[in-house]
């Protein structure tokens, strides 16, 4: 496993711990090619959120230095409903809007 896929593992793991903490149930993706990484039901309301986990990458030049560089959604994973859940790092997670 090389060392952007360990950083993309490493993420999903912390997303799957940042959500139980939140009181969510949570399963994990059964395929490598899925495109959904996590499925969170929250227990109280039953809802069901499809996650795909991004590590933040930030831009390193140019006009927009700093910024996160934002990831997009292919197109069945718009048709699924997915939601981008952004690891900042330090256990700091943001869904995407």
């Amino acid at each position: 496993m090389n060392k952007k896929h360990q950083k993309g593992s490493a993420s999903e793991f912390g997303a799957m711990q940042y959500l139980t903490e939140k009181g969510y149930y949570i399963f994990m993706r059964g395929s490598v090619t899925s495109p959904i990484d996590i499925i969170a039901i929250d227990p109280l309301t039953a809802e069901i959120i499809l996650i795909d986990v991004k590590t933040v990458s930030l831009r390193l030049t140019g006009r927009q230095k700093g910024q996160r560089i934002n990831r997009k959604l292919n197109a069945e994973q718009k048709k699924l409903g997915v939601k981008i859940l952004y690891h900042y790092g330090n256990n700091k997670f943001k869904f995407h809007r």
